[in-house]
């Protein structure tokens, strides 16, 4: 077993056009929260357990917000995906 560490500035939600080297998870949104100059998401993965992203706060980002309830799918580059083996301690 092993473990990925996840860095919420580094998820973004993605779409099936985007560029292969991507590791996508399929959720729903929990929760939105405005903080100012970004959002925050919660997202509950379809296996298991929540993970947030943190997207700026631009006109871009604000139209295509999805809705609480909504199915989306959450994207880590590859260049950004560190897995941490389990310990045997």
């Amino acid at each position: 077993r092993a473990s990925i560490v996840l860095r919420p500035e580094r998820l973004r939600l993605v779409n099936g056009a985007e560029d292969a080297g991507w590791n996508r998870f399929s959720g729903t949104v929990n929760d939105i929260v405005y903080q100012g100059e970004g959002v925050l998401l919660s997202v509950e993965l379809a296996g298991g357990g929540t993970v947030f992203i943190r997207q700026p706060t631009d006109q871009r980002t604000l139209a295509s917000l999805p809705k609480r309830g909504q199915q989306v799918e959450v994207g880590l580059h590859e260049n950004d995906t560190l897995i941490v083996p389990e310990s045997d301690a």
